[in-house]
């Protein structure tokens, strides 16, 4: 004898129209089922679920004058850096394609600079719209500034532009859009150069990290996969983090059926 209640976001007659089709733009799809339609979602091991080869993995030549942006995890050890166009319909910004990567290891800091200096001349007459890295190193971002004088240098300055669940969910509204087609792609190229931690194998690979038997929304530090996930989650969160949703996306804190009995002993 019981009995389940679902309402929805559209069940609230308080809410603004205009502040629920903003969330139908600008969440993923699992998102908007979850926060939205009120939908209990099985929880996948894999991060990115949505991701496909088929749907993600596009042809992709390079025209030396369309805008870009470098993204990177600096470190001597396993360092990465990516290049990603920005492609645009009508004038307006719309999707971003990993067209470029580095993945080696043991790099010294300025090798790695001369190696981004001579992409981007290879690849391009324009110097990148943004270099996006971690505040842990600010010496390359400094570097970065004398190399190109006129690209807008980012850290991730603050606690929030660094947390990992919020930049994973603003990776994944671009992957798997509420309403229309994927926003983030992948060059076919990436595939033919085949870096054991570059993106398309991140995307593949990466996973949840598993506490007390439970999944939690909580990445799993392998030093593998993470290093191009924390370059392309810094780089989102820089272009795209003003349009992703309003609403409070989960903290990177446990979750689960372990969290909940953790809250209720009030630890």
């Amino acid at each position: 004898d019981f009995q389940i209640l679902t309402c929805t976001t559209y069940d609230n007659p308080y809410l603004p129209t205009d502040f629920v089709q903003r969330l139908e733009q600008t969440m993923s799809k699992s998102m908007l089922a979850q926060e939205v339609y009120a939908k209990i979602l099985r929880p996948v091991n894999v991060v990115y679920p949505s991701f496909s080869r088929k749907d993600h993995v596009v042809p992709y030549e390079h025209d030396r004058d369309t805008p870009f942006s470098i993204f990177a995890d600096w470190g001597y050890s396993h360092p990465y850096f990516c290049f990603v166009a920005h492609l645009s319909s009508q004038g307006e910004h719309d999707r971003d394609v990993i067209f470029h990567e580095f993945a080696a290891d043991d790099i010294p800091e300025q090798v790695l600079i001369d190696r981004i200096v001579e992409d981007v001349s290879k690849f391009s007459n324009v110097e990148p719209t943004y270099v996006v890295g971690d505040r842990a190193v600010p010496r390359m971002q400094q570097m970065m500034l004398r190399c190109f004088r006129s690209s807008r240098i980012k850290s991730m300055k603050s606690k929030d532009e660094q947390r990992i669940w919020q930049s994973t969910e603003v990776i994944r509204s671009r992957l798997e859009p509420a309403q229309g087609p994927p926003k983030l792609f992948c060059a076919e190229s990436l595939l033919k150069k085949g870096f054991e931690r570059g993106m398309i194998p991140m995307f593949e690979q990466l996973r949840r990290k598993i506490i007390n038997g439970e999944q939690a929304d909580v990445i799993h530090k392998d030093n593998v996969y993470d290093h191009a996930h924390d370059a392309l989650r810094y780089g989102m969160m820089t272009l795209h983090k003003r349009s992703s949703s309003g609403m409070e996306i989960h903290k990177d804190e446990p979750t689960g059926v372990y969290a909940r009995r953790m809250k209720a002993f009030g630890r």
